[in-house]
């Protein structure tokens, strides 16, 4: 990533949808955000292999959706990564083994980060920012019409399902 400008967040302020400060989210909190985001995410995975070793791999480009169902809802995310830094040791880049751990680690690790900022802003802060309101009242307004007077409260029983799937290249 050299000649590129660097934009690094200290922190989000979340607000609710009466526009009054509901939480705070880390960079991380907010990178699993914007991986909700069609298009969004940029920037470098720092991932740590099993012997220790770590990898960065930059984000080439994501894709997402969201889906709701009647007790959940359903994020699929999808993305693309490129090594671009491996730390002193001795590793074979090439192998299937090494390029299967990577997807595996980056598939988790951003598994987590949207699980933290869904923990943290929609059922710690009460903020939907992440839209699953609209897309009830949009695709269940059935559903919806029980939700809406208490919502987002009447949503903090929904469980997500996060599926992840990412693939990886040895080549920006």
């Amino acid at each position: 990533m050299q000649n590129k400008e660097v934009l690094e967040v200290e922190r989000t302020a979340v607000f609710n949808k009466d526009a009054q400060f509901a939480t705070f989210m880390t960079p991380n909190q907010t990178r699993g955000f914007l991986w909700t985001r069609s298009g969004a995410v940029g920037g470098v995975l720092t991932l740590t292999l099993p012997n220790g070793l770590k990898v960065g791999v930059e984000i080439k480009g994501n894709s997402s959706s969201l889906t709701v169902q009647p007790k959940t809802y359903t994020f699929d995310i999808s993305f693309r990564t490129a090594l671009v830094d491996v730390q002193n040791g001795s590793v074979d880049v090439t192998s299937p083994a090494f390029q299967k751990t990577i997807v595996d680690l980056q598939n988790s690790q951003v598994r987590h980060e949207v699980q933290s900022a869904l923990d943290v802003a929609f059922y710690g802060g009460k903020s939907d920012i992440f839209r699953i309101g609209t897309n009830y009242f949009r695709f269940r307004p059935d559903q919806w019409r029980g939700m809406m007077n208490t919502w987002p409260m009447s949503g903090q029983d929904l469980k997500p399902i996060l599926n992840v799937s990412s693939t990886f290249t040895l080549h920006a």
